[in-house]
């Protein structure tokens, strides 16, 4: 089990929550990243050099 939740822990990877335990730790994964929202959007549009709407899909998906 404990091998699952780590595979589908990431919200920006479309992977099936399978337990519980599995959408219980993604949402953990996705709540650690609201509080650097700014090195989201800097990682995502300066070092990525994404464009507006490619940058805001990765943020979100980084938060979802």
């Amino acid at each position: 089990m404990v091998q699952e939740c780590i595979k589908n822990h990431r919200g920006s990877i479309n992977l099936e929550k399978n337990s519980l335990e599995e959408l219980c730790d993604a949402d953990a994964d996705a709540i650690s990243h609201f509080d650097s929202v700014p090195s989201l959007l800097y990682l995502a549009y300066v070092q990525k050099g994404m464009g507006i709407e490619d940058g805001k899909e990765f943020v979100k998906n980084k938060l979802a």
